[in-house]
């Protein structure tokens, strides 16, 4: 009986799931459909609304109950006392009214983070204390060594395995007033308080959020920019060290909730190296946006994988993305390996109902017939493309 209880359940539960993943239109914008034409025909002129945070909350409850149903346990959410100060809960308003993205709900909706390391501290009875001393001892080993990755994982681990009680994080201008950078005030389970300064900075006027040693937000490649509601990709993010392959798309689009996107690949050879420069549009996650790679390797290579561009390969390279007029994503020329652009707001819209516009610098004739000509030879010959000087403008 109970086995068929939990059964019935977990069919509800993967109902109420559909029901919430599948982007419905609303009442009236449904009135007038008829069959799928109709319906098609209003994805590609009004898109699709995004999940919003309301929605993100409620799949976040079905979660809850599958892992219910599975293991008898609920997810504990919070565990972590979270205050913001003045200034970031104003930015997050704003990103909240633009985006429909509440940063606030989303953290108090998230799992405790402390679980693992308490079920770990518990097993093993760990003195939380004695482990962080431990710790931050190789991590100085470390950094008196140069090895700076090794230093900052046994600080994480530290840190970590002392359960964060309160977390404040707050703002403090620096030398110039428009810009602030990013404190966090931690507070451990043993007593124990910490200042830290990640190097995330926010620049008030320009309205870009960035870190100062140029790898993204927080290491993750990406910055941030409020004006635009756009995250982009940096120069020097870690994924520049491991190139590219048809697999990577072929995963992503595994993935349909997550990705969904088109992409054209551009190869030929040029100057003894075989060269590749990769279009995206789509979604991704919440935005919509696009992208363009510049990518290389040694002639005669095996399969589809491609080396990131080097510093001295980089070209100047532009990238806008447009919905109709309306201009969703717009990257200003500089010189890139992989310029990207993804914008946050409440509507997606199918990848092929997107235009995207890119302009790319080559530094020669040479580089630039072989670049055209890959792209005539392109086997969808849906990209169109004008030549101004070595500058090669491409339209998607």
């Amino acid at each position: 009986m109970k086995l068929s209880k939990k059964i019935l359940s977990l069919i509800l539960a993967l109902i109420m799931s559909f029901s919430v993943c599948v982007p419905l239109a609303t009442a009236n914008e449904t009135d007038n459909i008829s069959g799928p034409e109709d319906y098609m025909s209003m994805l590609m002129t009004g898109g699709y609304p995004v999940i919003s945070t309301e929605q993100f909350g409620v799949l976040w409850q079905i979660l809850n109950t599958f892992v219910y149903i599975l293991t008898g346990e609920e997810i504990n959410t919070g565990g972590i006392e979270i205050t913001i100060d003045d200034f970031l809960s104003e930015i997050s308003a704003e990103i909240c009214e633009n985006s429909g993205l509440d940063l606030a709900l989303i953290v108090k909706n998230l799992p405790d983070i402390n679980a693992p390391a308490k079920l770990i501290g518990k097993i093993y009875e760990i003195d939380t204390t004695a482990f962080r001393n431990e710790r931050y001892a190789k991590r100085d080993e470390y950094r008196a060594e140069g090895n700076l990755v090794m230093s900052a994982v046994c600080h994480a681990i530290g840190a970590y395995m002392s359960i964060i009680e309160e977390l404040n994080v707050s703002t403090k201008r620096t030398d110039d007033p428009d810009v602030y950078q990013l404190v966090l005030d931690i507070t451990y389970q043993d007593g124990t308080k910490e200042t830290h300064t990640p190097g995330l900075v926010i620049n008030r006027k320009t309205g870009e959020c960035y870190n100062l040693n140029g790898d993204g937000i927080f290491g993750t490649g990406y910055n941030f920019s409020i004006n635009e509601m756009m995250v982009y990709t940096t120069i020097d993010c870690w994924m520049r060290n491991f190139g590219f392959c048809l697999f990577y798309d072929i995963a992503a689009n595994s993935m349909p909730l997550f990705f969904k996107y088109n992409t054209r690949r551009f190869q030929f050879e040029y100057d003894g190296t075989e060269w590749m420069i990769q279009i995206w549009k789509g979604n991704y996650f919440i935005t919509n946006g696009g992208e363009i790679g510049i990518y290389s390797r040694k002639p005669g290579s095996f399969g589809s994988f491609y080396n990131c561009a080097t510093d001295e390969q980089t070209l100047d390279m532009s990238l806008q993305v447009y919905y109709g007029e309306k201009l969703l994503v717009n990257r200003p020329l500089q010189k890139h390996w992989w310029l990207s652009g993804f914008n946050i707001g409440p509507t997606k819209y199918l990848p092929s109902s997107l235009r995207l516009k890119a302009s790319v610098v080559m530094p020669d004739e040479g580089m630039l017939k072989a670049f055209t000509d890959a792209i005539d030879n392109c086997y969808m010959n849906d990209v169109r493309y004008g030549v101004d000087g070595l500058t090669v403008t491409l339209v998607w």
